[in-house]
């Protein structure tokens, strides 16, 4: 009677404990739903944006972008800047991108750049593939940097992405909004207005500017002559001599007569063998199509530059030319060079036709159905 008396204590006992633990899990997920609405909050600010009233006294950066080029805040000291605090996983992240595109090719020339910390949804930097792609796609054309703690940690009361900071020329800070909501843009803008002004950074009118024509046409943007940038501005008479892994001299003037498609990469960026697989696949689909690659490298050194341009064409088959440049030369040859790969389609005549920033199956459809327009019989 007594092992009996004990094992119905025990029985008794385990249900209590049982019921004991489901209740508490219950609560523990009823707690962590509670939560969810303001962990979204803080991620990623879905409604209207919310605008930060504490002054950032001094913002510092230093870091190198997607496209391999060394920044720090001394780069832009001069400009009105936007820092955007962002990731591609975020709705209202994106959601800003193609606002912000346009504002930068409207606004750059006044002196705008945008520069974007690109972070993941646990708080480190993003992921780099993601972003590329996801730029290529979007035709971003400023500067993307990876997000770090450091630069996070500058915003007073950090509370969600996308974050974006505004600031007046020599970094005096302006305003800090949260979130994104469909009057940003506008309110962006506004400020662009003010901001740039003249070229004042304060932004106050003077006489003359009330009397201007508020539809007076922006002024075009000047390409530095013999510089590829856009088709119709920027699209031809340019120069370019080279000797390729091979050893072998050419220049832009030999390959006229046949549209060209030249691409500038690397061996060492993580889309190299994506783009060295492509100009290989266009080159055997195209022949009457020049295909060259124009290989910026890391060494200094001229012959381990071509050193590790041949190595890499012969790890992966490749039979299209090859050349070295760097990054000064390369800069002095396509206005705005930021991204690799930057894809440059030039027709028979010599004029650019079609610029590609990045990779990814958009943009390669784009080229394959150019190159099918340049190649079919008159």
């Amino acid at each position: 009677m007594k092992l009996w008396a004990t094992a119905v204590a025990l029985l008794s006992a385990q249900r209590i404990i049982d019921a004991m633990a489901r209740t508490l899990a219950w609560r523990l997920f009823s707690f962590a739903f509670a939560l969810l609405p303001w962990l979204n909050h803080l991620h990623a600010q879905e409604a209207g944006p919310e605008a930060g009233t504490e002054t950032i006294k001094a913002f510092h950066f230093e870091g190198t972008t997607l496209g391999g080029r060394h920044l720090d805040q001394d780069d832009f000291k001069d400009c009105a800047v936007l820092v955007d605090l962002w990731g591609t996983w975020c709705g209202p992240c994106r959601q800003a991108v193609p606002s912000l595109v346009q504002l930068h090719q409207k606004y750059k020339h006044r002196g705008l750049e945008i520069v974007a910390f690109c972070y993941s949804a646990a708080g480190g930097a993003d992921n780099t593939d993601k972003v590329r792609a996801f730029a290529a796609e979007n035709r971003i054309t400023y500067d993307l940097l990876p997000g770090d703690s450091a630069v996070r940690d500058q915003v007073p009361g950090f509370s969600g992405y996308p974050t974006m900071l505004l600031f007046e020329r020599g970094w005096k800070h302006s305003a800090t909004h949260v979130g994104w909501g469909p009057e940003m843009a506008a309110e962006l803008e506004k400020w662009l207005e003010k901001t740039l002004s003249d070229g004042k950074s304060g932004g106050e009118k003077t006489a003359d500017d009330e009397t201007k024509d508020d539809t007076e046409p922006e002024a075009p943007e000047e390409v530095p002559a013999g510089r590829f940038f856009l088709p119709g501005k920027g699209d031809r008479d340019v120069e370019l001599e080279f000797e390729d892994a091979q050893g072998q001299r050419g220049s832009l003037a030999d390959l006229r007569g046949k549209p060209l498609l030249l691409a500038l990469t690397t061996t060492w960026d993580r889309e190299s063998e994506r783009t060295a697989r492509l100009l290989q696949a266009l080159h055997t689909e195209f022949p009457q199509v020049g295909v060259v690659a124009w290989h910026l490298e890391k060494p200094t050194d001229a012959a381990a530059k071509v050193a590790a341009v041949h190595a890499f064409k012969q790890r992966l088959s490749l039979t299209y030319r090859a050349f070295t440049t760097d990054l000064q030369s390369a800069r002095q040859k396509v206005h705005k060079f930021a991204a690799f790969p930057t894809l440059l389609l030039i027709d028979a005549n010599g004029v650019l036709v079609e610029r590609e920033g990045g990779i990814s199956d958009e943009i390669e459809q784009r080229i394959r159905t150019r190159l099918t327009e340049l190649t079919k019989p008159q």
